[in-house]
Parts: C-alpha cells; structure tokens; sequence
C-alpha cells in the first residue's frame, strides 16, 4: 500500500476528529494498524485522551494503542475522509468526486474479488481499502461510468453498498461511453440478457449528463456521465431537407433530449406537442407519449406522417423549449410498436433503457406503481427501500408524472401475489421531507387503471 513506510512509526496509532459523518469509525490502511475516530464534541476527544495517558493504558486486541487529534479541518463526507487521508500520505486529490466510488459495508473477500474485477473495468487511478469500505479512484469521470453499469448488470445483487461521491455533470451533448464492453461481468455473473448499448450514430444533440442506471439494490440508481441506455435516434438540426428521407422509414416517432433534471410535468411535455393530435385524451395522454425523467429524454408517438413531419417543420422554424430550456428533436428510425396497456409500455420503456425486459406472463399482476408527488433522486431511491423492505422486486421502471403532481416509478415485484401495506406518506421515513419539512404523497396500487 502506497505511503506505508511513512505511517510505520506511527502504527497502532488511533486518530480522533469531530464530524457530523455518520459512520463512526473508519479504518485506514489496516495494515499499518491505524484507525480514525468520530467524535460528538472537543471536549469528548480531550477525555479519551486523557484517559488513555493515565496509568492503565488503553489496549485493542492485545496491542496498547495511542490517541492523536487531527490538526486538520475535519471531514463532513466519506469524499473529504478520502482527501485527507491521501493529504496524510502526501497525494493531492485533483477530482472532484466526480471519479470516486465508495462503497460501504464490503467483506474483505469481495473487496479482493472486485480488485480483481476492476482489472478488467480499467483505468483505475487508486484503490483504498478500509476496515469495511472501500474507496476506488478512476482516471476520469467517464471510466467511474463502468462500475455502475458492472454492478448494474449482475445477476445477483451486492451485499454492499455502492455509491459516486459526485454526480457528474455536463453542460453540452456528453461523448459516447468510454471502453463500454469492459463494464461487461464474466457470463457466469451477468444477468442472460447482459449488453452494453451500441450507439451507431453517436449521442444525439442535447443529450446532456447526468443520467442515472439503475441498481438492484440500494441506493437503487447510479449516476453517469455518459448515456448507457439504448439510442434510436437520429439528428434533425435545423436542416428541414431531412424531412423526406426520414419519411422513407415510415417512422412517426419523435425523441425529444435536453429534459430538465426536475421541475416538469409529463403534462408539461405533453402540451408541446397536443395541437397535432386530432382529438387528444387520457389514451394519448399515458400511452402516445412517453416520458424518461432519469434519461432525460422523452418519446412521442405521432397518429401519422402528416402531423408527425408538421412537428418538426414548426421545430424547425422555431425550436421548441421547455421551461426556457431549448430541446433537440430526433426521428426514431428503428420500429417501435404504440401499445395500449401499462404491461407492454413497461416492455417498451425497458428495451429503451438497456434494462431486462420480462417474460410477459403474469407480468400485469405483478407490475406495481408507486406515485409520489415529488421528482427528486433521493425520494425515489427511499421509496423504493419501503418498497423492497416489503417484498422483493426484480427491476423497475421510472416514468413521467402522468397523473397531476406525480412522478410513477413502476416496480416488476418477484411475486404476483406480493402484500404491500405502505398505502400513504406516513409510513415514509423522516428522511423523506422536503425542505418544508413534509413529505412527499405515495399511492400504491397493483390495480393498473388506478395507475394510469
């Protein structure tokens, strides 16, 4: 381990720091024997040290142990522990967090199997292992992107906990994934269905990070800065001549990118494009448009050609927005089928998502919807730990808000015959609450038409 012969005279030394960290202790380099300490108060520190100056000295398996305070300004993240730590040992941290993956509750033995996996992942800039965590530095934010999509794609969900210390965030259209067939798990560990997206005509315009995967386990979603889900889509720009050779495909079907993170509705995304549907409901509404929020893109399927290419002459002579924010249109060129039941557009939506597509029988009594009435990562992913805490799900799916002031994501459970009891907020932890101090509305409901 790098730096361990400046700590040998300093081994069996346990270093104390006041933080608000969660965790209590931390464990560094465990083979040099030392430990770092949270503790509540300056004064709780004096007295441990203190005590373990006095005549009867403080002993931890057998080995007499000393305590040292920090001098330096403590950390309040696992993200500011790992730069002091690398500032002890005399490396300076230039990320952000943005390539830096931690992971808490990790054995020993699967931290050495995942060093050997990140052999093949790649690019691997530090690899920091504590008592029962782990702290993995890329080169750069686009190869922290593979170990997402690694876990992602196992057939069995980690026991650990898996988490990038920043969400990475771009400005412009973001590049392809970086080496994407080296986030592949060997075939005996990857679900059957295990692909990385082929991305043939590169990222289309406005295609902005983050994005988010998601994970079969908590914290439930990872973010990327790269899109790793299944592109359709080709360009349009401002060039109208396109309208005539994209017609030859037959393809009604518009992909708009460039989505706001939060503070839309799927009726928001809907009224940009309801004038070209002739007699537009409820069916148009849930089913003729298609909102992704955590791809940040949408899909809208056109009653024909006509209304469709009208769509994009009007894009052309003045872009559309939302919300003052400009969005890039695509045709999709590839075939999708418009289906009129949640069970297929929950099929549909999944292939969009590069995720597992199920077996379709018994799927609609096993396809439940959670309606929260607040778009916000961390709801979603507390949410979703109610949800699995009842009984276990396999995948689930985040749409657009198509009832008023909710955002569904819709959960594939493992069984049809699933008891979920948690029928309001106030069975939501505390954790839940928004800045207000309430928390947000859920419903849930197996019954597909309360759903829609």
């Amino acid at each position: 381990m790098m730096a361990a012969t400046r700590w040998r005279t300093l081994s069996n030394c346990w270093f104390l720091l006041v933080s608000n960290m969660e965790t209590t202790i931390f464990t560094s380099v465990p083979q040099i024997r030392m430990a770092f300490v949270k503790m509540p108060t300056m004064e709780s520190v004096h007295n441990l040290i203190t005590k373990a100056r006095g005549e009867e000295r403080m002993t931890f398996k057998g080995a007499k142990i000393s305590f040292h305070a920090l001098g330096f300004d403590n950390p309040s993240s696992p993200y500011g522990f790992y730069t002091l730590l690398m500032r002890l040992m005399n490396f300076h941290v230039t990320d952000d967090g943005s390539s830096l993956v931690y992971i808490d509750n990790i054995s020993l033995s699967e931290s050495k199997d995942l060093r050997e996996t990140l052999k093949k992942i790649g690019c691997v800039k530090n690899f920091l292992p504590l008592l029962n965590k782990l702290f993995i530095e890329f080169e750069s934010v686009y190869d922290a992107d593979r170990l997402g999509v690694w876990y992602s794609l196992l057939k069995k969900p980690p026991g650990h906990i898996l988490h990038r210390e920043k969400t990475p965030i771009s400005s412009c259209t973001s590049p392809s994934p970086k080496l994407p067939e080296q986030a592949l798990p060997d075939s005996t560990e990857a679900v059957t269905w295990a692909t990385v997206p082929s991305i043939k005509s590169g990222i289309p315009q406005g295609s902005a990070a983050p994005f988010w995967i998601p994970l079969k386990s908590s914290p439930y979603l990872f973010p990327t800065i790269s899109p790793w889900f299944n592109i359709p889509g080709r360009d349009i720009g401002n060039h109208s001549k396109k309208l005539l050779k994209v017609k030859n495909f037959g393809s009604n079907i518009i992909m708009l990118t460039g989505l706001q993170e939060s503070f839309y509705t799927h009726q928001n995304v809907a009224q940009l494009v309801w004038q070209y549907f002739p007699e537009p409901g409820i069916q148009t509404l849930y089913y003729n448009i298609i909102v992704l929020p955590l791809q940040r893109r949408a899909f809208v399927f056109f009653p024909d050609w006509t209304a469709c290419s009208n769509f994009v002459q009007d894009h052309v002579s003045k872009p559309i927005s939302l919300n003052g924010n400009a969005l890039s249109v695509h045709f999709v060129t590839e075939p999708m089928s418009l289906e009129f039941s949640e069970e297929m557009l929950y099929k549909t939506a999944m292939k969009l998502c590069n995720a597992r597509v199920s077996e379709m029988e018994a799927l609609e009594e096993r396809l439940l919807c959670v309606e929260i009435n607040e778009a916000a990562v961390h709801v979603t992913q507390i949410v979703l730990d109610v949800v699995a805490s009842i009984a276990p799900f396999v995948s689930f799916l985040m749409l657009g808000n198509r009832n008023p002031k909710t955002e569904p994501p819709t959960c594939e459970m493992a069984e049809n015959d699933s008891k979920l009891v948690l029928h309001s907020s106030s069975d939501l932890p505390d954790v839940a609450m928004n800045e207000e101090g309430e928390k947000p509305g859920v419903e849930m409901d197996k019954d597909m038409g309360l759903c829609s």
